[in-house]
């Protein structure tokens, strides 16, 4: 069921049985919620989401939100996401944000990570209790295909079976980079990603990946 806040679409997301995780249907602040040690997944609609982790691998935690630009910057957007993310979780406003010497940006004085992704329609927000990295990508972009030869390792480059595969390919690429903080660069082609990786979602008419605690190889 689709729960709206604003122009923002939100589901929380509770411990369920041991198959997984259910949706509750509150009504607080634009987020979706989770207990999470694998992937989030959001209907093609982009109404709500769910998590298949279960309840016995842990307790970590995810807040995820986007919103569609309608006008606005994504920088701006992207910030307010955060902004009411990191209040949902810790019921303050959020500290000071710095950048580390390669540009990852990180809070001052938090024990939580976050990050923050735009595209011409949409903004994308993870905040988590660990490294995080999120990235999204209109699913009608156009990439240049000579990326495919610059950033992708063999394995990737042999797993380009479909149209849209090098996109989804960028968009872990993308994640990781900001997950670890490395930032674009050579390292990308040392990366083993597969195209149909369940940590991407199609969100809203984008390709969303995020990962955490990735650790550039």
């Amino acid at each position: 069921m689709a729960i709206s806040c604003g122009n923002l679409p939100i589901c929380y997301i509770v411990p369920g049985d041991r198959h997984g995780l259910r949706p509750r249907d509150d009504t607080a602040v634009g987020c979706v919620r989770a207990l999470c040690e694998s992937p989030l997944r959001v209907d093609t609609a982009g109404k709500w989401g769910y998590t298949n982790v279960t309840a016995e691998m842990g307790v970590k935690r995810v807040f995820f939100a986007y919103e569609r630009l309608q006008g606005r910057g994504g920088h701006e957007v992207g910030r307010a996401l955060l902004a009411r993310l990191y209040r949902e979780a810790t019921g303050e406003a959020h500290p000071e944000i710095l950048r580390t010497p390669l540009g990852k940006p990180y809070f001052a004085d938090s024990a939580w990570h976050f990050s923050i992704s735009h595209t011409k329609n949409h903004a994308f927000c993870a905040l988590s209790d660990r490294p995080v990295g999120i990235d999204a990508e209109e699913t009608d972009r156009q990439l240049n295909p000579a990326l495919a030869q610059r950033y992708l390792s063999e394995n990737e480059q042999a797993r380009l079976h479909t149209p849209d595969g090098l996109l989804r390919l960028w968009v872990l690429k993308e994640a990781a980079a900001k997950c670890c903080g490395k930032g674009i660069g050579n390292w990308l082609k040392n990366t083993d990603f597969d195209p149909f990786d369940p940590r991407i979602s199609i969100i809203d008419g984008c390709y969303v990946a995020i990962l955490e605690e990735y650790h550039a190889v």
